[in-house]
This record gives structure tokens, sequence and C-alpha cells, in this order.
């Protein structure tokens, strides 16, 4: 008899649970609510170009929602889509973050990513209509995100943010691409392994040479 092969498969790279604990929160869960995010943001096109849209989305963010959760302290809701791309958008600039959150609230809005859908999603977004409407009298959701054309001119809106969070928001439509389209980004391996180079190894060069700018590879 001749001889028979086996072939070897690769053993499975285990992330330890040193590493995870080194994180609050749990990053895999956190990185497919966020992709499951940018991919509802995707269906709407007007969210990365038109102008008129996004100005309005930092008017709604600036002066409702901003002041409203930092007046409430919860974390887990899910404000209306364009003011939570915003949000994401803003938060994306962790130090103009902090800066214009103090600016307008006096403290700085956590935040936690939820799923988008279920029974916590649904609680969530209860929530954040309630609180809404507390607030102001303006529709929670914009019906127009769906007819919406891809350009328009906005209107002038004297925002006290520093960051742009408009061109902030057109730079998100290559992004997207990127990180909810490709599937290893849905695969918990690979983002178990993601987070283990971004915890042990990017952080901690980071720790390192704190005053270089270091850039993530995606």
């Amino acid at each position: 008899m001749g001889n028979v092969c086996c072939e070897v498969q690769p053993q499975r790279h285990e992330v330890s649970l040193e590493t995870f604990k080194k994180s609050k929160i749990d990053l895999v869960l956190s990185s497919i609510h966020m992709i499951n995010f940018l991919t509802e943001v995707d269906h709407y096109p007007c969210l990365y170009t038109n102008e008129a849209v996004l100005v309005e989305a930092v008017r709604r963010y600036e002066t409702i929602w901003l002041p409203l959760v930092a007046r409430s302290g919860v974390i887990e809701v899910v404000p209306p889509l364009d003011v939570e791309w915003i949000w994401h958008c803003h938060m994306l600039s962790p130090v103009a973050y902090q800066e214009d959150a103090r600016k307008v609230t006096g403290v700085v809005p956590d935040h936690r990513l939820m799923p988008r859908s279920g029974e916590a999603w649904q609680k969530a977004q209860q929530l954040a209509r309630h609180l809404w409407q507390q607030q102001t009298s303006e529709p929670f959701d914009v019906a127009a995100l769906a007819t919406a054309p891809l350009e328009q001119k906005p209107l002038m809106y004297p925002t006290k943010l520093s960051h742009d969070l408009v061109a902030a928001a057109k730079r998100q439509m290559s992004f997207h691409y990127q990180v909810a389209v490709m599937p290893h980004y849905r695969d918990i391996q690979f983002l178990e392994l993601a987070v283990e180079r971004y915890l042990d190894k990017f952080l901690e060069l980071k720790k390192r040479h704190p005053k270089v700018t270091l850039w993530r590879a995606v």
C-alpha cells in the first residue's frame, strides 16, 4: 500500500482572555454593530453628499441631541439616523468631539453602539423618541432622507462646533466599502485577531511613542 498523506490543518490562533480584558467594551460585537449601522446609512446616499441634509443634521445634532443626551446621561439610545450619522462622524475625531461637546453641553456624552434590530434596539429607540419629544416639537425622523437628491445647496447655520462635520461625513463614503462590504469584516475570527493587533500592538506602540502620529491599518 502507498503512503497515505494527511493534510495538516493550520492551528487556529486563539486570542487570550487577558487581551480582551484590556478593553471595557466588547470590541468584536461593537464592530459588528458599527458595520450594520454603516450599511443602514449607505441606503441613504444623501447622507454622504447632500450638504443641505448634512447641515440640517448638524443643527439637529448640536441644538437638540447633544443637550438632550448630556442632560439625560443615558448611553443606550438610538437617535434619528441623520443625527446618529453626524454623532458617529464627530466621534471619529475624539479630541474635537470632547472639546465641542464640552463647549455645547459642559460634559462629554458617552455612547454605546446598539444592534440595529431586536428588543434592545427597539427599547433604545423608544427611549430616544421619548426624550426627543420632551425636548422639542420637531419630528424625530426625517422622512425626506429617502427621496433627497444627491446634491443640494445648504442653508447657512452658525454652528459652534469646531469640527467640519459635513466634510467628515463626505469622507466616509469610501470608508464604507472598505469595512462594511468586504465579508471578512463580519468574520468573528478576523475581528478577534484585529482586536488583538489593536490592543496588544497598536496601543502599546502609541504608549511608547505618544508624540508620534500613527495611522491604523483598515
